[in-house]
């Protein structure tokens, strides 16, 4: 007879899975009726079962009450395994007898357990292994199982030599197949959903687009933290944009494709899938030379999609307008410094002529000679203070137009030395300032001459023009490294403080010192002197201590293969 009850069981069961599966088609299992309507089919089971049960005795009866409640709890939740329990207790509670406390607990155990298990399934966010199922049926018979020990004595050992092995041998398997069926609809009603939800992604967001898009499914642990993501889609946009290719990647994790990809981008991409916060970033892919505008949301539970913009374009116009705006700036501070040395320093000596000349006009006769001399002294200089800041106006102008022609090619370091000093030497005797040569007669160097000497010649005249009467000037060169030499022209002048050793070789900053004799300085002759330099790759410096005089240093190359 027990053989024949179970069949009866098992049949009902297995016809239960069937309808569960057509109602979960027609109402969804995670809606308030789809769970009711569930609760009350499998209530109807569970009712079913228990009157047609195996009895022991009279009061103790066996069915697959325990089957019906566990697995019910486990796929629709505790709503639907409440119902189902409610409905068995009432009925096991009116049927009474010497097994009621035994029906009862074990009612009430097959629904926690069921809880327990269902509240681990959602936590996973996996679909329960076929195993677990076992291990689940398992569990909730052995329990069975041990409540027996609730039964009257006399009946006790009754039930266990009868029962035991179709608890624990034929319940867990009946658990096993239903949970299957159970398991295997779930998870193709899942499938369904998922592709319904995909077509309607492609509907919105892939016709006619521009962008890139790839979806992306999430892939979790047992502990339920996310480790991976799968490519699901990716349209050609997004091909021609990363250099993936959907042949390639789809269907594998981003860990199979990008090996080094670090746990906290998949972190960061997977919040997006669990929370629905959609994230907005650009970036710049070194393989494809590409910038993207990249936006990632959230396009259906546990996954997200890509979108990518190619903004390469939009950033090139960005950098030629600052490249713009830096050069407008430059040519301000150029307009700005022109009209300086206009205003001031061309018009000071102008007007010291203009003065002197007047002068002489209108008083010439009630002037001696040696005064005569002294004014014209006085217009020589002036007049060549202007020759001068004219000669580097209009060397500054044609560099900023770029009318300089460079023509590298070796000289003879010594010889371009000594035609600069030979130029200066009037000068350097007027002050009576010797200038000494260290240079080497074997430094062989590859610049543009001309640019060379302009330099040199700034150099000294600057190091004449702050050292007083009887001072020195030393202009010496070594080998600092492989192909390269460094040239210092040296003095015991007046030198500088920090302040302005800091203006120097800037176009903004405005100087205007004069000389130890008075002479005028714009300290163009620097500037011109530092872009000379960097032209041919090197670099200019100076050290200087207030009354301990200057060193002004430049690297310039010693061969073509230096460049």
């Amino acid at each position: 007879m027990i053989i024949i009850e179970l069949i009866f069981n098992l049949s009902l069961l297995v016809a239960v899975s069937v309808l569960s599966g057509f109602i979960t088609t027609r109402w969804k299992r995670d809606t308030l009726l789809g769970v009711i309507l569930q609760g009350i089919l499998f209530a109807g089971v569970a009712l079913l079962g228990m009157l047609n049960p195996f009895e022991l005795t009279p009061g103790i009866i066996f069915d697959g009450r325990s089957v019906v409640i566990s697995v019910c709890t486990l796929f629709f939740g505790p709503v639907a395994g409440l119902m189902v329990t409610l409905t068995a207790l009432i009925y096991r509670v009116y049927l009474g007898g010497g097994g009621l406390v035994t029906g009862i607990s074990v009612i009430t155990a097959s629904y926690l357990i069921g809880l327990l298990y269902y509240y681990k399934k959602r936590k996973n966010r996996t679909p329960i292994r076929t195993f677990d199922l076992y291990i689940f049926g398992l569990l909730v018979h052995i329990a069975m199982v041990v409540l027996l020990l609730a039964m009257p004595s006399g009946m006790r050992m009754i039930a266990f030599k009868t029962m035991s092995f179709t608890i624990l041998g034929i319940y867990p398997l009946a658990t096993l197949l239903i949970g299957k069926i159970l398991k295997d609809q779930e998870e193709n009603t899942a499938l369904m959903e998922n592709l319904a939800a995909g077509e309607r992604e492609f509907r919105l967001l892939v016709h006619n687009m521009n962008q890139g898009m790839a979806v992306h499914e999430v892939i979790f642990n047992e502990e339920g933290t996310p480790v991976d993501y799968r490519f699901t889609y990716l349209n050609e946009k997004y091909e021609e944009l990363t250099g993936f290719r959907k042949a390639d990647v789809l269907g594998k994790t981003i860990v199979e494709v990008v090996p080094k990809i670090s746990q906290k981008t998949i972190q960061k991409y997977a919040q997006v899938a669990i929370t629905g916060k959609a994230i907005h970033f650009e970036s710049y892919s070194r393989e494809q030379k590409i910038y993207y505008e990249v936006e990632i949301y959230q396009s259906s539970e546990n996954h997200f999609a890509v979108i990518l913009s190619d903004i390469t374009l939009r950033k090139q116009a960005q950098r030629e307008i600052i490249s713009k705006n830096k050069s407008l700036e430059k040519i301000n501070e150029e307009k700005d410094k022109l009209f300086s040395i206009v205003s001031h320093d061309l018009r000071s000596p102008m007007n010291g002529i203009l003065g002197l000349t007047g002068m002489i006009n209108n008083e010439i006769d009630s002037f001696s000679k040696d005064h005569i001399r002294e004014m014209a002294q006085s217009i020589h200089t002036s007049a060549s203070s202007i020759i001068q800041l004219l000669q580097g106006l209009l060397e500054w102008s044609q560099l900023q137009r770029g009318n300089i022609i460079f023509n590298p090619q070796t000289v003879s370091l010594l010889s371009s030395v000594q035609r600069c000093i030979n130029i200066l030497n009037e000068s350097a005797k007027a002050k009576n300032i010797a200038i000494i040569c260290k240079v080497p007669g074997t430094f062989n160097v590859f610049a543009d001459n001309q640019m060379l000497e302009s330099v040199i010649r700034n150099l000294l005249s600057n190091a004449i023009k702050f050292t007083p009467k009887g001072g020195q000037i030393e202009i010496s060169a070594s080998e600092s490294s492989l192909n390269t030499v460094v040239v210092s022209v040296k003095d015991d002048g007046i030198g500088m403080n920090a302040t302005i050793l800091d203006k120097l070789f800037r176009l903004s900053a405005k100087i205007n010192r004069k000389g130890t004799e008075g002479e005028l300085s714009s300290g163009l002759g620097l500037i011109i002197s530092k872009e000379f330099i960097e032209k041919h790759g090197g670099k200019i410096w100076a050290e200087s201590e207030e009354n301990s005089g200057s060193t002004f240093y430049f690297t310039i190359k010693t061969s073509v293969n230096a460049y």
